[in-house]
């Protein structure tokens, strides 16, 4: 949601770190994706997740990069102050 109210409409969720599935990966087949960016929290878990799901794009031929994303204010996510995305 973060992403879609602040602009990006080509968006999903992989349903936490391990929730890339293989139905995931057909979509992005399917649509003829090109690039990735992946947005997973910047903790061990997310930062384990996003060098595992990055193996396996850039093996599909993906490019892929890593978001981080910083909330200027937890009224951000509501839309009351827009969020940084770079």
């Amino acid at each position: 949601m973060l992403f879609w109210v602040n602009g990006f409409k080509n968006v999903t969720a992989s349903y936490g770190t391990n929730g890339f599935t293989d139905c995931h990966l057909a979509a992005l087949k399917q649509y003829t994706i090109k690039r990735v960016l992946i947005a997973y929290d910047n903790d061990k878990a997310g930062n384990t997740a996003t060098e595992k799901l990055t193996e396996t794009l850039m093996a599909e031929g993906f490019d892929c990069f890593r978001l981080e994303v910083l909330l200027l204010t937890t009224r951000g996510y509501c839309g009351d102050t827009r969020c940084s995305v770079f």
